[in-house]
C-alpha cells in the first residue's frame, strides 16, 4: 500500500536513496530512467489498447523505439517535462507534460502521456502523478490543461473523476489506423 504522506521529492533526488516499500516518490526523470519509462510505456499500451488498436500498431510500439524516444525526450539532465512515480519495487508510472500543442484557449498546458503499469493502477499513483504534472505545468506558467486519449480508453472515467470534462474530439492516424480521440480539459481559473 502507498503511504498517505506526500513523498514528492522536489528536484533534490540524489539518485542514491530509494523509497521504502510503503512509499511513493515522484521526481523528475533523468536519462538513466529511459529504459524503465520505455518499459512502462510499452506495457501500458499493450494492456490498455489491446482491444482498441490493431495488433500491428501495438507491435510497432516496441521497447527499443520507445527507449530512444525517451532518451531524446529527457535529455542529459533532470527533466522538467517528465516526472516518474517510483516505489520500492521500481518505476510504477510516469507523466509527460508541456504546452498545449493544439492551442485550445483557456487550456495552456497538456498532459502528453500518463501511464502506469497494470499492477500500479487503483493505488492512487495515477492521481498523484496527474497532480504532480498539473503542478509542474503551473510552475511553467501554463494555466489550465488538456489531455487527449483514444475514444474507448478506460482512463476516461479516471479523468472525469478528477474533474475533467470532454471538450473536443478528433480523428488521428496511428500508422495505418484511423482513431477517434477525445480531449478532457481543466480550464484555467
Amino acid at each position: 500500500m502507498i503511504s498517505a504522506e506526500d513523498d514528492i521529492v522536489p528536484g533534490g533526488y540524489d539518485g542514491l536513496s530509494r523509497p521504502g516499500p510503503e512509499q511513493l516518490w515522484i521526481r523528475p526523470a533523468v536519462a538513466s530512467d529511459a529504459g524503465a519509462i520505455a518499459h512502462v510505456h510499452v506495457e501500458s499500451w499493450r494492456t490498455t489498447y489491446g482491444g482498441l488498436l490493431p495488433a500491428g500498431v501495438l507491435q510497432r510500439r516496441d521497447f527499443p523505439r520507445r527507449m530512444l524516444n525517451w532518451i531524446q525526450a529527457i535529455g542529459p539532465g533532470p527533466s522538467t517535462d517528465v516526472l516518474i512515480a517510483e516505489t520500492g519495487d521500481g518505476l510504477a508510472g510516469f507523466v509527460s507534460v508541456g504546452p498545449n500543442r493544439a492551442g485550445h484557449p483557456g487550456y495552456g498546458g497538456e498532459i502528453y502521456a500518463l501511464y502506469l503499469l497494470r499492477e500500479a493502477q487503483g493505488l492512487g499513483i495515477g492521481r498523484r502523478l496527474f497532480q504532480a504534472g498539473r503542478e509542474q505545468l503551473a510552475r511553467q506558467g501554463h494555466a489550465g490543461l488538456i489531455v487527449w486519449m483514444l475514444a474507448g480508453n478506460p482512463a476516461a472515467g479516471f479523468y472525469a473523476h478528477l474533474g475533467g470534462e470532454a471538450i473536443d474530439r478528433r480523428v488521428s492516424r496511428l500508422d495505418e489506423a484511423r482513431v477517434q480521440e477525445v480531449a478532457y480539459g481543466w480550464p484555467a481559473v
